[in-house]
């Protein structure tokens, strides 16, 4: 690193270090929301990066805030390529505002980026839900590059940490306990389904799979989500069709409950999206259509056996039910 180089990061250094005390200070400045947790600073040097990152996060939009400083340290022209968020037990998640495409630093060039997440933070949870889990206390950011001229990629990751009181605090009123609903995979379903659709003579090969959140067979493909809250359950069925027939979507007689809770269920409230389909309609699934149904009611949460009615939902040929039977769901709790 060239003089001029260790120059400026020692003062850019020196002025960060004399924010830290105002930056990791729970107590918020006038006008400054008091859902956000902000962590520590991270100074990282890397082959031909040195880095800086303030990242924060906001308790009631459960996004996270990376603001990076980076400055080049190489004697090459350094693009770069993306960033990411990851926390242990989540999953890698890019921004979801100011993704980097490609962004070009001269030698002894810096750049302020500012970046928005969504982070995945507990896999389990986020199959289970679709939320993506409590804020976690530390989260490793990686900033991707390129020399010009050299086709390796490099990185530089830093780990970012919240003071233990603000972590302490957050949990305690944050507990993050989940209660949703999953496929019961060790039903004879897949059985009764499987000697069903023969008789239907819709494939040579009848085929029915089915795991905690992801029920298939033939062409079509069910995913899940769900989970109680105060006394409501919350559920999203994502259905993509990838079989030559097209498929007749009766909505409304989709329900969860026990087996005498019928379709005429007037707690329920269904919406029906369209994601991706070659008309507008959302009664007909064509090949390639993709729908996504909304799924909202009131439930208290019983410990007995629960099921996912969709026995008359879905149709082909115009009458004839694609399933023999309603599904049964496990309740699930994370903690």
């Amino acid at each position: 690193m060239n003089i001029f180089l260790k120059a400026v990061f020692k003062t850019f250094s020196a002025i960060l270090l004399v924010g830290i005390t105002a930056w990791s200070t729970f107590g918020q400045k006038p006008g400054e929301s008091h859902s956000l947790l902000k962590y520590l600073p991270v100074n990282q040097n890397s082959d031909y990066i040195i880095a800086n990152l303030l990242l924060s996060a906001d308790v009631n939009t459960q996004e996270v805030n990376a603001d990076l400083k980076l400055i080049n340290t190489g004697s090459k022209i350094i693009e770069i390529t993306g960033i990411t968020i990851y926390a242990d037990g989540g999953l890698q998640t890019f921004p979801i505002k100011g993704n980097i495409k490609q962004v070009s630093l001269k030698p002894g060039q810096d750049i302020m980026l500012s970046s928005s997440f969504k982070p995945v933070n507990d896999i389990k949870v986020f199959q289970l839900t679709g939320k993506q889990g409590p804020i976690k206390a530390k989260y490793k950011v990686s900033v991707f590059y390129r020399q010009q001229g050299n086709n390796k990629a490099f990185s530089v990751d830093m780990i970012a940490q919240l003071p233990p009181d603000i972590f302490k605090s957050y949990i305690s009123k944050h507990p993050g306990s989940f209660i949703g609903y999953a496929f019961n995979t060790a039903s004879a379903f897949d059985q009764q389904e499987r000697k069903y659709l023969e008789t239907l003579k819709l494939t040579k090969t009848p085929f029915v799979f089915i795991a905690p959140h992801e029920l298939a067979l033939t062409g079509l493909n069910i995913w899940m989500t769900s989970y109680c809250e105060n006394d409501t359950l919350y559920a999203d069925l994502l259905i993509v069709n990838h079989d030559d027939f097209a498929i007749n979507l009766m909505a409304n007689t989709i329900n969860i409950g026990e087996k005498n809770n019928g379709p005429s269920d007037l707690t329920k409230k269904v919406v029906i999206e369209k994601v991706i389909g070659s008309h507008k309609e959302t009664g007909r699934i064509d090949k390639g259509d993709k729908i996504l149904i909304h799924f909202k009611k009131y439930f208290k949460n019983p410990d007995g056996p629960i099921f996912l009615q969709i026995k008359n939902a879905f149709l082909i040929g115009g009458s004839k039910p694609l399933f023999i039977d309603d599904i049964g769901l496990l309740k699930t709790q994370l903690k």
